[in-house]
């Protein structure tokens, strides 16, 4: 699992114009922040989701989690739609998330408001981020991969969605804190790693 620092986050999200959530006296104004790795090997929880927020002494903290942002093998190569499985566009969607029950079954961050996604369709265990950008409310949440066991692989875990290996019971309740000092609506923003190491070279 990577793991940057606060500011080599913060850093990106300046350079790419990305809002940073640090206004205002109350606490939990959460930064929710996936990283898309760079590498080509799919089917495992090898990337990261950053929670980044500042506590009720005012002390910055930030919280990392084995994480996803890519589906696993078995819907890249069976996707759910006919034009392919759906892989969310990297960018800050502002608002976009909030807290409900996925698919009906248990609490997760789940999509409120459309977001970009691409739709890879070529079925092999390459994943593609390039053709036509679809723009649509879809699903794309933010949950976890299984209610009783820790599983290696995605596998069914994920069509799309960002999903959590472990830890998910600790990054709700930082969702039920957001919610108590701010309000059930939060911005989900997907950089790539790649973004983070550039900018260290560049430093």
């Amino acid at each position: 699992m990577f793991k940057p620092t606060i500011r080599q986050v913060q850093a990106v999200l300046s350079a790419k114009n990305y809002k940073f959530f640090d206004e205002g006296e109350k606490p939990y104004n959460l930064n929710i922040i996936g990283i898309r790795s760079t590498s080509k090997l799919m089917d495992f929880f090898n990337e990261t989701l950053v929670v980044i927020y500042r506590d009720e002494l005012k002390e910055m903290h930030i919280d990392y989690f084995h994480y996803t942002t890519k589906p696993g093998l078995h819907y890249l190569k069976n996707p759910l739609h006919p034009n392919g499985c759906a892989v969310l566009k990297e960018g800050q969607h502002l608002g976009s998330m909030i807290k409900r029950k996925h698919r009906g079954k248990y609490y997760a961050l789940c999509q409120a408001k459309s977001m970009p996604y691409y739709r890879d369709n070529d079925r092999d265990e390459e994943l593609e981020f390039t053709g036509k950008v679809y723009t649509g409310k879809i699903g794309l949440n933010i949950h976890r991969e299984s209610p009783t066991k820790i599983d290696l692989k995605v596998g069914r875990n994920s069509a799309g969605c960002g999903v959590i290996q472990a830890r998910f019971d600790y990054f709700m309740w930082l969702i039920d804190m957001g919610i108590k000092y701010w309000k059930n609506q939060f911005t989900y923003t997907l950089i790539n790693e790649g973004d983070i190491m550039s900018h260290l070279l560049g430093d």
